[in-house]
């Protein structure tokens, strides 16, 4: 499952870590030479800021990518906690649609979400790390980080990574790193026990890292087969999921992490200067934001000034800031104001001269980032419907699709003849006669609204029944997903389809769509047919082709059956796979 919200940053941004880590001037000691250089609550305002903070990775992706992720499952102390599994999808699983379920908690979503395409739990053959940057450890005597963690796993074949030695459950590391050269090695420093693993119970642990360390974090590692005393085969029956192969164990919650502390004590008496860009905000909506900084110096004995660098994300070069009011970029006082030059993600860093003509080395990398969105969204409508002479007969749906460049679609809003306003959610249908006013507009991000639009749809002998979204689309490689839209009142308790006037097959009730794959090549027919609750019976068809020619529909989900219908459940203010406008047009 994508980590709470689909990511608003560019995937560039994977590559680009924040250097949390330098030992903040604002940080309070809690004795005379301790200094702390990281927390880690996973209580940051935004996904997005917890998320840039650490560097995750699969090293292993026998079975997906699997990686560290914020969940709501279990927490320590807040809401939130770290889990080792999220994102990939679980291989140990099947719904009723033929589709493997994501690695997701459905009570950290938002709604709408689906309980059949979502499993708390790990997957086999994992090794999953999020590791953060330390700076400056060398220059102190002893380096401690402190953490909670609650692990709920079992005895299986695994193994530390890269033909290491034998474990015998599936575990957790703490690991660092350190370079040389720039290549980075990584060591174990410690490993949790079976009694830990499978205690199901939050517990903390303090492990000494080596001041040589210059990176630090956490491995979660797998077998190749399931755990001991994993999921019956029908545990999530209820939400249509099974253990697969059929019968088989399922697996269990795995390890989530929270509340980490790593502070140095014992400091050198010659620690340079070091400084960095303080966290930004997730999203500024104007060209002329302030930068805030830090540095360790905290009786300004050693300290002279500091350069800012920035980068906007999907450039390599690195630019030197000055402005008008200081023009040689060399800033004294925190904040720095910066005037951008255009939206998109921006990265920075800061490096500082010291009295005696000393300055930091040159990092190259980002301390900090956020991204600049000063420009509405674009939303777009599609109708679909039997479009006669400029109004559709019996009944139409439409479509609202939103982008934005810079910081993504948080929300869009419409409504129908004046009614309230609501977030779209899904495809909308009309059967009552006349001519209606559907508004909508989109919300990025940060806060930016386009325009309300407006648009107006005819409807002539309204009725309810079944409205498809591309008929007449061609496929040429045989596999084809036609959707579609039933448009009733009441709920719908049968849905089937026929293909090429072959037998009746019966899917999910709320499906909204029907997957076709190995088709020959010619023209094709589609008949769906929905049964309400109040006995009504709904039918109508699609043609397509398959064929040479343009392929005008999404790539088909990967599967083995001919023929799948795929399950499209949208929220409960939905019916049949739609909202459904149910009030006349008023009049006047």
């Amino acid at each position: 499952m994508r980590c709470e919200r689909l990511m608003v940053i560019s995937a560039l941004m994977l590559g680009f870590l924040m250097i949390m880590s330098v030992v903040p001037m604002n940080t309070s000691a809690a004795t005379d030479g301790e200094y702390v250089f990281f927390t880690e609550e996973v209580e940051e305002p935004t996904f997005e800021e917890w998320h840039y903070r650490w560097h995750k990775s699969d090293q292993n992706l026998d079975s997906s990518y699997d990686v560290w992720c914020r969940n709501m499952h279990e927490a320590h102390g807040g809401t939130h906690s770290a889990w080792c599994a999220r994102q990939g999808y679980n291989t140990h699983y099947i719904n009723s649609t033929g589709l493997r379920p994501y690695n997701g908690n459905i009570t950290s979503l938002q709604a709408p979400a689906d309980p059949s395409k979502l499993v708390l739990r790990y997957d086999t053959d994992m090794d999953s790390i999020m590791r953060r940057e330390l700076v400056g450890a060398s220059y102190y005597d002893a380096i401690t980080m402190t953490f909670w963690f609650y692990s709920d796993t079992g005895h299986s074949d695994a193994r530390q990574p890269d033909g290491g030695s034998y474990v015998g459950y599936d575990f957790l590391n703490v690991i660092y790193y350190t370079t040389n050269n720039g290549v980075l090695s990584k060591h174990v420093l410690w490993t949790n026990t079976y009694e830990q693993a499978s205690a199901k119970t939050w517990l903390e642990q303090t492990v000494t890292i080596p001041n040589v360390a210059t990176w630090v974090g956490f491995e979660f590692v797998s077998g190749t087969v399931p755990p001991e005393g994993g999921d019956r085969a029908d545990a999530f029956a209820a939400y249509g999921v099974r253990t697969s192969p059929q019968g088989s164990t399922g697996m269990k919650e795995g390890v989530f992490i929270d509340d980490v502390v790593v502070t140095g004590t014992g400091p050198s008496d010659d620690v340079p200067l070091m400084t960095h860009v303080d966290p930004l905000p997730v999203y500024e909506q104007v060209k002329n934001f302030t930068i805030p900084w830090s540095h360790n110096d905290p009786e300004i004995a050693k300290f002279q000034y500091v350069d800012l660098y920035y980068r906007i994300v999907g450039t390599d070069q690195w630019t030197k800031y000055a402005n008008v009011q200081n023009p040689q970029g060399k800033f004294t006082s925190s904040p720095i104001t910066f005037n951008a030059i255009q939206d998109g993600t921006y990265e920075f860093f800061t490096k500082g001269y010291d009295i005696n003509g000393g300055s930091e080395s040159w990092r190259g990398i980002a301390d900090s980032w956020t991204v600049l969105d000063g420009t509405p969204p674009e939303s777009t409508i599609d109708i679909s419907g039997d479009l006669q002479n400029g109004a559709y007969s019996g009944s139409a749906t439409f479509t609202l699709n939103s982008t934005d460049a810079a910081s993504g679609i948080d929300h869009t809003s419409y409504r129908v003849d004046g009614s309230e306003w609501t977030n779209y959610t899904g495809v909308v249908g009309l059967t009552i006669d006349g001519e209606h006013l559907v508004e909508y507009f989109a919300v990025d991000k940060t806060g930016n609204s386009e325009p309300i639009k407006k648009t107006t749809i005819s409807i002539v002998d309204g009725v309810p029944g079944v409205v498809f979204q591309n008929s007449g689309a061609n496929s040429d490689d045989g596999n084809i997903t036609i959707r579609f839209t039933v448009t009733s009142t009441a709920p719908i308790v049968q849905l089937e389809y026929s293909l090429d006037g072959g037998d009746y097959v019966g899917i999910d009730a709320n499906a909204t769509s029907v997957l076709l794959s190995g088709l020959e090549d010619g023209e094709h027919t589609l008949m769906v047919k929905a049964r309400d609750s109040s006995g009504n019976v709904l039918i109508n068809e699609a043609e397509f082709t398959v064929g040479s020619g343009t392929n005008l529909e999404d790539p088909p989900l990967k599967n083995d059956l001919t023929m799948l219908a795929v399950v499209g459940v949208v929220g409960v203010a939905i019916v049949g796979g739609l909202v459904f406008i149910g009030t006349r047009k008023r009049k006047g």
